[in-house]
């Protein structure tokens, strides 16, 4: 079983609005469209999956952003509709929004694979907003507290990882808010907790130039909680406190994985690269 969230989570005038969510319970073979009327004319950012209840989803929704506002929605009727997180407890169905986060972009969102109940939700309106931040539930989103303990106040866009070897790591990478011509939005830097987000601890940074609001997004490496990505403009490994450059072949990164093999992947505008040396070289996986 597959889910893909449709529209493009990234801001820019060319960044189209989403129709929904689409399901496939054949490999992907075949598609239904699910939650047309509840998220049509805005995006998905991420979905995350219960691993203990795999009909239990959660998605975080955008605006179809561009500059000005809502310029890639096109004048669809539910450009305007609510942002946030919804949950679903029938493997998409049906959906409910979850109460206590501003109506603001969710930039991301994590689970702790240990403990699913507890998500982070990342508030990353790209032009700043004094409820931008990331925030934490411990009861599956009934609830949400705002994290602080050595975050950024304010901030433009957020990412933000849960390592699923020791869930209690969790990073977040912080851009500054864009100015309205789509600049300014540099790299605040990385952050990670070790205490599920009591407090936080610089981790390095990641050229993102000006555009952390359309290139913003980390991982954390499976069976190691020290080793984390930092993808902007170019991409960043840091092991313990020491930071490499291992950008793809092309800059711009937007998406990271990791196969069953334990192989690292990159989305980026040049397509996708694969790594078996954390960054070390890649291969390029486009041939064709």
């Amino acid at each position: 079983i597959i889910y893909a969230g449709t529209g493009e989570a990234n801001f820019a005038n060319h960044s189209r609005f989403g129709l929904g969510m689409l399901r496939s319970t054949d490999a992907g073979q075949t598609w239904t469209l699910l939650g047309e009327g509840v998220f049509a004319g805005r995006c998905f950012s991420k979905i995350v999956c219960d691993p203990q209840t795999p009909g239990v989803l959660y998605a975080s929704i955008t605006i179809a952003g561009g500059f000005p506002s809502l310029a890639a929605a096109k004048g669809h009727p539910g450009a305007g509709g609510p942002l946030g997180v919804w949950r679903s407890a029938d493997r998409g169905q049906t959906w409910a929004q979850l109460p206590g986060l501003p109506n603001l972009s969710i930039t991301d969102l994590a689970i702790d694979p240990s403990a699913p109940a507890t998500l982070y939700a990342a508030v990353g309106h790209i032009f700043g907003a004094p409820d931008n931040g990331l925030y934490k539930s411990t009861n599956s989103g009934q609830s949400w507290t705002k994290l602080a303990g050595g975050l950024p106040a304010a901030p433009g866009r957020i990412s933000v990882a849960v390592a699923p070897s020791a869930p209690q790591t969790v990073y977040a990478l912080v851009a500054n808010p864009s100015s309205a011509t789509g600049g300014g939005a540099s790299n605040i830097g990385a952050y990670r907790s070790t205490n599920g987000g009591a407090s936080w601890s610089s981790a390095g940074s990641v050229n993102q130039a000006t555009y952390g609001w359309y290139l913003n997004v980390v991982s954390v490496k499976p069976d190691d909680p020290s080793t984390a990505f930092y993808g902007g403009l170019d991409m960043t490994r840091r092991v313990g406190s020491t930071s490499t450059n291992v950008t793809p072949p092309h800059v711009d990164m937007h998406a990271m994985a990791w196969d069953a093999a334990g192989r690292f992947l990159s989305g980026d505008d040049g397509g996708l690269h694969r790594t078996t040396n954390l960054g070390a070289s890649w291969q390029n996986l486009n041939v064709g």
